[in-house]
């Protein structure tokens, strides 16, 4: 737990929404996740969730990348997010990316496991969902929801990729 660092030149905001694909109690929430990231650490600074059907979605992400001044939004690209993706590119100036998550959440976990042992993440001392988060995460994979835990580990992995040159080279996460 940290406090994060006043934003500055060589900061990036940058958010990761896991998206659910219908609002209902049965399914998953989405989740954003608000990072502020500097070399090889990040800190989290937010964590939005809710169930919300496809509009209400659409612009709450849009919302959250105001209020929090990103650089980029990292959608998943994947059901519903493939819509989600291409409609926010087209109609608002936000820089959206989207990945495309390759093996499962709990493999994905572990190959991130060393990033957040080795103290590249940071997490708020008192945030009001803090608590909840922290559950989620501890009981992963046998809780009932794994939202949270697929946006951070989403994030960790798009972090730790290579940096390209080029930022329109495809990649996987």
């Amino acid at each position: 737990h940290s406090h994060p660092p006043r934003r500055h030149s060589g900061y990036r905001g940058v958010q990761r929404w896991a998206t659910a694909t219908k609002a209902d109690q049965a399914n998953d929430y989405s989740v954003c996740t608000t990072w502020l990231v500097r070399g090889s650490h990040a800190w989290l600074l937010d964590l939005f969730r809710a169930k919300l059907e496809y509009p209400e979605l659409r612009k709450r992400i849009e919302i959250e990348a105001r209020r929090h001044e990103v650089s980029e939004v990292l959608v998943e690209e994947a059901g519903s997010g493939v819509a989600l993706v291409q409609d926010l590119k087209r109609s608002t100036r936000l820089c959206v990316i989207g990945v495309t998550p390759r093996d499962d959440k709990e493999t994905r976990l572990l190959a991130v496991t060393p990033q957040i042992e080795g103290g590249r993440v940071s997490l708020p001392s008192d945030a009001a969902w803090l608590a909840e988060f922290q559950r989620e995460m501890v009981l992963f994979p046998n809780g009932k929801h794994d939202d949270q835990v697929d946006s951070v580990t989403q994030f960790l992995t798009w972090m730790d990729r290579p940096r390209f040159a080029s930022g329109t080279i495809p990649f996987q996460l």
